[in-house]
């Protein structure tokens, strides 16, 4: 299917860079408080421009809105690469939150409208396969940059990064379907797309579960790659580390589909194991910090995949799933871009102290996280949006 295709060379580039992003900052200079503004400065980017791309999607085309977010990406990479100082990284990450809010929501109902009615799968089943060639490659991109390291240095993945997301654009361009469904301008909301205040309202009985979640899956990712480096681990080593990770979140992605979101008990043992491999980083244990995070990546997938199926089947105007999706994506990066620079520099003064406060508030949040989507799924049944 060449939409895997699209997703394996798109996610490839990904794998080129993840272990290193953080670590290509602080080696340009910058210190851990700025790389916590960079990360906030994306989610933030991410947060204004959800609604508005949102909307985008659901007026011109959810295809031409994942088009122009991934050329946002080639363009963000490119100035990555050659970024010197703290305002090009700035630069960077303003086009990278432009391109994930583009593509948020856009993606899930394009593969929803225009790719499932062609295959004989539900929604569920083909989005359990581009996960899996999403992480099949992130994986692969992860081992290809260890050796780009140690052969030609630090930046030599973040170039073939640039280079395999050029081929992901060219790929949704040339050889991906138009939306199947057309989008009359009738059925798309007519509520200003900056109006925070009408998207918090409309979206509000949401909101505790997308914070949970942001605070569960998306706090501490960057402090992993400084935390390894702090134990010992070479730079190199740390493409090896988070291939051996990817392998489990593929592993959940394989099993995803024969799991319910809102019935998995499991779930609430994610703030828990979550917590399990911060505290082993804090504690300079390589073996519990490892095993934690090896338990936290499997459970990811498991996530990822059923709450994108949930939220699909709540949606109650099904012309607007984009819109949807980005006002659910909007509050997780509110929370987010909140969290992210008081990490950056909390862990500049205490890396342990922030990792043990971030073990507590994940045990929370993941008490909380069954309950909450629980309670929106006997509020939706009794009273749709």
């Amino acid at each position: 299917m060449r939409y895997l295709v699209k997703v394996f060379t798109e996610h490839f580039a990904f794998g080129l860079t993840i272990p290193f992003t953080v670590v290509w900052m602080l080696e340009k200079g910058l210190t851990l408080p700025e790389v916590g503004v960079i990360q906030a400065i994306i989610f933030f980017s991410t947060f204004l421009l959800e609604v508005p791309t949102g909307v985008v999607a659901d007026k011109f085309g959810r295809k031409n809105s994942i088009l122009v977010g991934t050329i946002s990406h080639v363009i963000a990479l490119t100035i990555f690469v050659i970024a010197p100082t703290f305002l090009l990284f700035a630069i960077s990450a303003v086009l990278t939150g432009a391109a994930w809010a583009l593509i948020s929501g856009a993606e899930e109902a394009y593969i929803d409208d225009t790719l499932v009615p062609t295959q004989n799968l539900s929604y569920k089943q083909l989005f359990s396969r581009v996960i899996i060639a999403d992480e099949s490659s992130t994986i692969l991109g992860m081992l290809t940059g260890t050796v780009l390291v140690g052969y030609w240095g630090l930046q030599a993945p973040l170039i073939f990064a640039v280079l395999s997301m050029i081929l992901a654009a060219l790929v949704l361009f040339l050889f991906l379907p138009k939306d199947a469904q057309p989008i009359d301008d009738n059925d798309v909301i007519i509520e200003s797309p900056s109006d925070l205040k009408t998207t918090l309202t409309k979206y509000k009985k949401f909101v505790p579960l997308f914070i949970v979640l942001a605070i569960l899956f998306e706090s501490a990712r960057m402090l992993w790659q400084p935390a390894l480096v702090s134990q010992g681990w070479s730079v190199a080593q740390l493409g090896v580390i988070f291939a051996g990770l990817k392998i489990f979140s593929l592993l959940g992605s394989f099993v995803a589909e024969e799991i319910e979101y809102i019935s998995v008990s499991v779930l609430g043992f994610v703030g828990v194991i979550g917590g399990l491999a911060l505290l082993g980083l804090s504690s300079q244990s390589a073996t519990l910090g490892l095993i934690g995070l090896s338990f936290y990546f499997f459970l990811e997938n498991i996530l990822r995949i059923n709450q994108s199926s949930y939220l699909l089947e709540i949606i109650p105007n099904k012309k607007e799933k984009a819109t949807f999706l980005s006002g659910s994506s909007l509050i997780r990066n509110i929370t987010s871009s909140a969290m992210s620079p008081i990490l950056g520099w909390g862990a500049s003064y205490s890396m342990g102290f922030v990792l043990v406060g971030l073990t507590v508030l994940k045990a929370g949040s993941a008490l909380m996280l069954k309950s909450t989507s629980q309670q929106i799924k006997q509020d939706h049944s009794a009273s749709p949006l």
